[in-house]
């Protein structure tokens, strides 16, 4: 039997761990830094393991828990199946790990909670005194009573506005004719001339009444509007009925941590030693809060650790801390690791040339060194056509070239493109991508987020239901399917005749578009003689729009309304347009949402496969930012001089190739420059994430011309070459 030789490598990175466990037994505050591949996962459960070894007696002694956050519930996963079950160790996302430390303060949440509506209360009070807002003039320019009159019109009609908010202009305004006798055909017509600016001040004056409600019954101190909840399900607070989303978490947890020395004494306490995952992507204000945690503690002498755990570089998105983390939590000790495990030599040496810090990485198996790294270029002019074209033939040609090098099998390659809009139509689902892409309710930049996120919770709440409702039916044709699968928790209720009957009668269901299935299940749930299955299986994808419903003549009607609140068209002044231009404009909204409701199921099964990650050719396109985290064997990297399509993506790589050119004087001085400091650092940092996904061998394909960059090109890829589709 041979003894496994050891590395001087794998010796020096072993010392690294080590000096981690030194930190870690002195009670030394620390941020460690591992660079893409380092394995610094690896290090956190180590550490973890560490201190169940050398601690838990003390932690079981005295009721206390290691806590470690990190930045999403696949990460949380991750860690506990790599861990093992502990009772001594909470993983929990950041939110999760702040809501269960401030949940049982329910006075001091409700007071928050009360400020906050009572401020959102006046903001609407002000809109709508306030002559100048175009969109309310035909409410504020009212004198008293006349707004009295409107106001009571408005709640008299509201069952009419909600059976009716998806019809177009003119069969909207006829369903108000049945209030021409009582509230007058002038002021009737006067209020609905504006369409559109009509519904904004409906939406307003309910919403008004909804949070005057609440309030008055917090301060009357009806009991069910004594405690508050946090919806880990929401993207927007839902104040009236007591319950906040994730920004809001965050705000009530810094008010309350940073008030209440009570409260920074509990998660000393209780948590004496916490790390924090991913500490890139975390947002400045839950910085903020830890850092408060570590003065108090050191102010009262108390023995508290803080580890963070991740890497500057690899910050990509815009709410996260990055490199500003020493200046929001200094004095803190760092650690770098410097070893890379995941990568061939290859891979290695180029994205050391990419980091502009203090790492720079080295391999430590001497058998990964078979690696390659190539960068071609052909110009497509734009042209979205020849980008597919060219991406499609270049991702054929790396396979063939694959192949025929030492895989038995078709190999995958993972391609990370240059746009959601490019991705999505090479997924299969680009129609889903253009038509929420009109939505105007959703910004360009957010769409990676609200449309094409791998965690649920990050998609826009309209959007997740229905993925929801799309996953269900899917679900109903996949034979794996339990009950539970379809009806979850509540199914248990149900007899297997019910729950086979319904399942059969969905089954049956002859369904081409999105369309047609809601209106099919819609209709079924507006039967008065419908199964108690059936109510089950609509919750289970209704879930916290069940008491919305309760709104509207139907599950469809529902649907249609949501969408269209994403789809409003408010760009345009609407001083410049006639009454009927108005009209057109209102009318295209509801024509939208037809348009998407008329996208194929197919399409639809593919973008949901997609977010479930279940995507089976032997190509899978992904955008740069939802590549976070992940290895892939094979890389394909679509660039070009442009990142996204909107205005402050515009010639972002070809300005970061440009920067590389220049002489170094001149780059420092540019760089003296926040802003140009914060675009160029972001762009690094994207090229960085993407180049260090890859195990063995990336393909980049520069999809325009070079000719100005190419010397900013070749500081990092070496080997650059033209490339031409062959026909």
């Amino acid at each position: 039997m041979f003894n496994e030789v050891i590395t001087p490598n794998e010796i020096e990175e072993n010392k690294t761990q080590l000096q981690l466990f030194n930190y870690i037994e002195l009670n030394n505050s620390f941020i460690f830094n591992a660079g893409a591949g380092a394995g610094k996962t690896y290090a956190l459960i180590e550490s973890l393991k560490h201190l169940l070894k050398s601690k838990l007696s003390i932690l079981q002694k005295n009721n206390q828990q290691i806590a470690c956050i990190t930045y999403t519930n696949i990460a949380v996963k991750e860690i506990k199946e790599r861990l093992g079950h502990s009772d001594s160790v909470v993983i929990s996302t950041i939110h999760e790990m702040l809501w269960d430390i401030i949940k049982i303060h329910q006075p001091q949440l409700l007071y928050c909670h009360y400020e906050k509506l009572t401020n959102e209360l006046n903001l609407i009070n002000n809109e709508l005194l306030d002559e100048s807002l175009d969109k309310l003039k035909v409410y504020t320019t009212l004198n008293e009573s006349q707004k009295l009159r409107f106001s009571e019109f408005a709640f008299a009609s509201q069952k009419t506005y909600y059976q009716n908010i998806n019809a177009k202009s003119s069969q909207f305004r006829a369903a108000y004719d049945i209030y021409k006798t009582e509230y007058g055909e002038s002021n009737i017509k006067a209020w609905l001339k504006n369409f559109s600016n009509f519904k904004v001040i409906i939406k307003k004056l309910y919403k008004q009444r909804r949070y005057l409600h609440c309030k008055l019954n917090i301060e009357r101190r009806v009991p069910e509007y004594q405690t508050v909840e946090y919806d880990s399900t929401a993207n927007s607070d839902r104040l009236d009925k007591m319950k906040f989303s994730h920004d809001t978490l965050l705000t009530f947890a810094s008010t309350l941590i940073k008030k209440y020395p009570t409260l920074r004494r509990i998660i000393i306490d209780k948590y004496p030693y916490f790390f924090i995952d991913e500490y890139q992507d975390t947002s400045e204000e839950v910085i903020k809060i830890f850092h408060e945690v570590h003065k108090y503690s050191e102010a009262q002498n108390k023995t508290w650790l803080l580890g963070y755990f991740g890497d500057a570089l690899q910050n990509i998105y815009d709410i996260g801390v990055g490199h500003n983390i020493s200046k929001i939590h200094p004095n803190l000790l760092n650690l770098n690791k410097k070893f890379n495990r995941r990568s061939h030599v290859q891979i290695i040496e180029t994205i050391n040339k990419i980091r502009n810090d203090n790492i720079n990485q080295e391999y430590i198996f001497k058998e990964k060194r078979f690696g390659k790294v190539e960068f071609f270029h052909a110009d497509t002019n734009g042209d979205e056509g020849l980008q597919i074209k060219y991406t499609k033939a270049f991702l054929r040609e790396y396979q063939g070239q694959l192949s025929s090098d030492d895989y038995l099998d078709k190999p995958k390659i993972d391609c990370l493109v240059l746009t959601n809009k490019l991705m999505a139509k090479l997924n299969g689902f680009g129609d889903i991508y253009d038509a929420f892409n009109k939505a105007e309710n959703i910004y360009y930049q957010d769409l990676n987020t609200k449309l094409l996120s791998h965690e649920l919770e990050k998609l826009d709440p309209t959007i997740r239901l229905l993925y929801r409702f799309i996953r269900l039916f899917m679900r109903i044709k996949d034979n794996d399917s339990t009950y539970f699968d379809i009806f979850g928790a509540q199914g248990k209720k149900l007899s297997f005749l019910s729950a086979s009957t319904l399942l059969d009668e969905l089954k049956s269901i002859q369904a081409s578009t999105l369309g047609e299935l809601i209106k099919n299940i819609s209709a079924r749930y507006n039967d008065t003689k419908r199964s108690g299955a059936l109510d089950i299986y609509v919750n289970n994808f209704i879930k916290g729009k069940s008491e919305e419903l309760k709104n509207y003549p139907s599950i469809d009607y529902m649907v249609k309304s949501l969408l269209r609140d994403l789809m409003i068209i408010g760009s345009a002044p609407q001083n410049d347009l006639s009454e009927d231009q108005r009209d057109v404009r209102s009318d295209i909204q509801v024509e939208q949402v037809e348009l998407l409701l008329r996208i194929p199921l197919s399409s639809w099964y593919l973008w949901v496969n997609y977010i479930d990650q279940k995507v089976t050719s032997d190509f899978t396109f992904h955008t740069y930012h939802g590549t976070k985290g992940e290895e892939y064997e094979n890389v394909a990297i679509i660039m070009g001089h442009s990142f996204g399509g909107a205005y402050i993506g515009k010639n972002k790589f070809k300005k970061y190739f440009e920067h590389l050119q220049l002489d170094s004087n001149i780059q420092q001085k540019y760089l003296e420059d926040d802003l140009y400091k914060t675009e160029f650092q972001n762009t690094l940092n994207l090229v960085y994430v993407a180049c260090s996904r890859a195990v063995k061998n990336i393909k980049v394909l520069y999809l325009d011309d070079i000719n100005d960059i190419e010397q900013g090109i070749g500081s990092i890829f070496e080997n650059c070459k033209p490339w031409k589709v062959m026909d």
